[in-house]
């Protein structure tokens, strides 16, 4: 199957560019995570080519975070506003000092898809547990940035490493923590929908820095 819509085409280039961009990845690691050829993953991205393989765009979307339903609703224009992307980008900062955590979005957090960056500050309780940020989602995507972090997901724990990218259901139990005391640890985060604003045992908010 293939899109072959050129302008459905030249907007998925454009989201999957900002969306690399935003993560700091480049095509090489790009390259050996989706096992597409570094001159496809570039011609895509530079909207080149006249179609591209459904597959192929399925694998990079997701390396970067979305699914490829979210990243063809994107394109066609059916969630606008909601994918930060060009001279309008605008980055929405918010701040939970008591679980220990920072979201830097490129869409504000009740977004119907939220994509930024979580931050874990060394030793805090994390996310999960009472702090149940992701309660609205259906699906969370993280890949690990930067630092040291642990998952316990269905009675097991896993540290994550370094590009790892984990998907998990978050109605069933779990918790993200910084596994370090000295570092913070940061993820790419995108979810669907987007985030529980008001959250903890007594409805706590984060706020808006």
């Amino acid at each position: 199957m293939v899109m072959e819509n050129k302008r459905e085409t030249l907007e998925i280039g454009r989201i999957l560019s900002e969306l690399v961009r935003k993560q700091h990845r480049d095509i090489v690691s790009l390259a050996k995570a989706t096992n597409i050829s570094r001159a496809e993953i570039y011609n895509i991205l530079k909207n080149r080519p006249k179609y591209s393989l459904i597959y192929k765009l399925r694998s990079l979307a997701e390396v970067l975070g979305i699914t490829l339903t979210e990243l063809i609703a994107l394109a066609e224009g059916r969630i606008e506003n909601q994918c930060a992307i060009g001279d309008e980008r605008t980055e929405y900062t918010y701040e939970f000092k008591k679980y220990g955590f920072t979201l830097i979005g490129d869409t504000p957090p009740r977004a119907e898809i939220f994509s930024g960056r979580l931050i874990l500050s060394p030793g805090a309780e994390g996310i999960g547990g009472s702090c149940n940020l992701f309660r609205d989602c259906r699906t969370v995507h993280m890949r690990m940035i930067s630092g040291n972090a642990v998952m316990i997901f269905g009675g097991k724990e896993r540290q994550l490493k370094v590009s790892e990218k984990v998907t998990f259901n978050p109605r069933l139990p779990y918790l993200i923590r910084n596994s370090s005391r000295v570092a913070r640890a940061t993820l790419a985060l995108a979810t669907s929908p987007g985030l529980n604003t008001q959250f903890g045992p007594e409805g706590d908010t984060f706020h808006h820095i």
